[in-house]
């Protein structure tokens, strides 16, 4: 798997990741560590969580709910969802080469 990480420019103190493999670094955490080892291991813990696919039955229940609320099924919902992310995680892979 291919992971990509980005910069996010606020000084909270944290990181986040998505499916896919993408793993966002808060500046205040860049700001925040003394060492590589610290920053290395905050990026390991975020692909434990990518490889272990913790982020999808959240990202399951939030699609449930959106196709609940606006009465659409599953499969135009997931369909709408894979088209916009597709397109951005194509563009983000190309764009590292």
């Amino acid at each position: 798997m291919t992971f990509t990480a980005k910069v996010v420019d606020t000084a909270a103190v944290d990181t986040a990741n998505l499916p896919g493999g993408f793993i966002f670094v808060n500046r205040g955490l860049l700001d925040f560590v003394e060492t590589e080892s610290q920053l290395a291991g905050a990026l390991a813990h975020e692909v434990g969580h990518i490889a272990g696919h913790h982020g999808m039955p959240v990202l399951y229940e939030k699609v449930k709910q959106a196709a609940v609320a606006e009465d659409k099924t599953m499969g135009q919902i997931v369909d709408r969802l894979g088209r916009s992310a597709g397109d951005d995680a194509a563009a983000a892979v190309y764009a590292r080469r």
